[in-house]
């Protein structure tokens, strides 16, 4: 048999952090890919923790908040076929990328261990959880403006209305980055924190400690997140996005795609009596693994 001079073999397990809290959120993507045929989309793409079994922290957003808007837009909104479609996605990007790297299959088992460890997660990131919420009611209001305005998908309109979506979204979170604080929760009390630190004309992102629960494990720990690099990300993929749509690269989607999912819906179009609009009561645990592969 000929040796392999020079050649390293893949490895077993991509590296993570032991105290990293991982906090991920999802936001409506305009553009689908043959891989993301449902953009919801998860942010950021935590694979060294799904493909080691190791938690992330599913953020919630502001359910009341949420709630309000929605009696407002009179509109439906399945906030748990939205997680599942968007732990989905993670799940199979996921699944692709360990497989590159490692040549190996991602077992269910691991799947099973890292989702279970994600639920059971609990903290307060209040920050996050209303910009969680901003994220969802700006796409509601994007959603019924089309639909109330009898918008031509694929018009000119359509487009304009596309861009000017992706415009708050830049506008929010590039705000986010220049006011340089977050609020956490430290001992049970509001704490304004910075999201970077300048020193010598460069900026570093700081490094956030905060308390966790793992409610199955009835025990808290700190574990730490950098909120910058989620601002960042966030302003990074509205600006793509608004980028392909001025180059015309792309079509968005037909936001019926919603409809058909039964993720968001008219309150008219809808039976009331069965139809609970209420979302206040939505829990992660109630989603099944199963769902989502």
């Amino acid at each position: 048999m000929c040796p392999r001079l020079g050649v390293a073999s893949p490895p077993a397990k991509l590296k993570s952090f032991k105290n990293d809290l991982a906090p991920t959120l999802f936001y409506f993507d305009i553009f689908s890919t043959d891989l993301f045929r449902t953009p919801i989309m998860p942010l950021p793409m935590r694979i060294d923790r799904l493909s080691n079994g190791e938690s992330i922290f599913i953020l919630i957003p502001n359910l009341n908040a949420l709630e309000n808007t929605l009696d407002e837009l009179d509109l439906s909104f399945n906030l748990t076929k939205f997680y599942i479609e968007g732990l989905k996605n993670l799940i199979i990007y996921g699944k692709r990328k360990y497989k590159e790297i490692t040549y190996r299959e991602l077992s269910f088992a691991t799947l099973l261990k890292w989702f279970d460890s994600s639920i059971n997660l609990e903290s307060e990131i209040p920050s996050l959880r209303q910009d969680f919420y901003f994220l969802i009611s700006e796409y509601l209001k994007f959603y019924i403006s089309i639909e109330n305005e009898s918008i031509k998908i694929g018009s000119e309109e359509y487009i304009l209305k596309n861009l000017d979506y992706c415009e708050t979204n830049i506008k929010y979170f590039k705000e986010k980055i220049e006011n340089n604080k977050i609020q956490i929760i430290e001992r049970g009390q509001l704490k304004e924190v910075k999201l970077y630190r300048e020193k010598k004309g460069k900026y570093y992102p700081d490094i956030i400690p905060i308390e966790v629960e793992h409610k199955k494990k009835n025990k808290v720990n700190k574990l730490t997140f950098v909120p910058y690099l989620i601002y960042d990300d966030l302003f990074d993929c509205f600006a793509y996005n608004k980028k392909l749509l001025d180059e015309e690269n792309q079509a968005p989607i037909d936001t019926m795609i919603w409809n058909n999912k039964g993720i968001i819906n008219k309150r008219s179009n809808i039976e009331k009596n069965n139809q609970d609009f209420s979302i206040k009561n939505f829990k992660l645990s109630k989603i099944n693994l199963e769902h989502l592969l």
